[in-house]
């Protein structure tokens, strides 16, 4: 039989594999972006329980999270020039 077919499927393999396979994604999608014009892709990342609460209102509101997103800084620079 080919070598690949006695590979020993752990938990820790699938757990990997996911993760490579969400990243590939990630990276997948980025990259297929066609060239904006009046936004700019960025990386970055939340603490988790405001990403949960981004995604609870991103689906009960249907608004999409980059304009979500657009309002918070929006706020957050108003509230720091106030100072």
């Amino acid at each position: 039989a080919p070598p690949f077919l006695h590979y020993t499927v752990t938990l820790h393999n699938l757990q990997y594999y996911y993760r490579c396979a969400i990243l590939f994604r990630e990276v997948t999608i980025m990259a297929n972006r066609p060239n904006l014009k009046n936004r700019t892709a960025y990386t970055s990342t939340l603490a988790t329980p405001l990403w949960q609460a981004l995604n609870a209102l991103q689906q009960s509101s249907r608004i999409p999270k980059s304009k979500l997103l657009d309002e918070a800084v929006e706020l957050l620079l108003q509230h720091h020039q106030k100072d």
